[in-house]
């Protein structure tokens, strides 16, 4: 779950959403996660089907591009 939260005056949950499903397994045919928390809670893995709504970006020497964005956006 997605939770946000007010902590004034008092701590409360202001809404609630669902941030991962369990997707069917097209190997096993049961329905299982399709996510991962890491052991210290830093991090979660979550798998997602392929679609062609999202294109796969290359950017070659992108901390070249990135330093030039950063470098544009401070004047």
């Amino acid at each position: 779950m997605a939770a946000r939260l007010a902590g004034a005056p008092r701590l409360r949950v202001m809404s609630r959403d669902t941030a991962f499903t369990a997707t069917p397994n097209s190997v096993s045919g049961f329905t299982e996660a399709n996510y991962d928390v890491a052991r210290d809670g830093s991090r979660i893995l979550a798998l997602s089907a392929p679609s062609s709504v999202y294109p796969l970006v290359v950017v070659p020497d992108w901390r070249m591009e990135l330093r030039e964005r950063v470098a544009s956006s401070r004047r």
